[in-house]
């Protein structure tokens, strides 16, 4: 889970559109909060990149680890 300010998403979205993740869901309360698929081989090039990208003002949490199939 990727919890970010109303005024962070855009440039978070922004990101995850040339990254190998798959955003899954939104929620939105007092801020939003996306739910993304990364590989487990992407995943520490990704989140830090991520968190980078949005100068840190943004939470990362990883709730599961699925298996699945991932389409090319």
């Amino acid at each position: 889970l990727i919890s970010v300010s109303y005024s962070m998403l855009g440039r978070a979205e922004f990101f995850l559109k040339s990254q190998p993740v798959r955003v899954e869901d939104k929620q939105f309360t007092d801020a939003v909060t996306l739910q993304i698929t990364v590989k487990n081989e992407d995943e520490d090039q990704v989140i830090p990149a991520l968190i980078s990208a949005l100068d840190g003002k943004c939470d990362a949490e990883k709730i599961e680890e699925v298996y699945m199939a991932w389409e090319i």
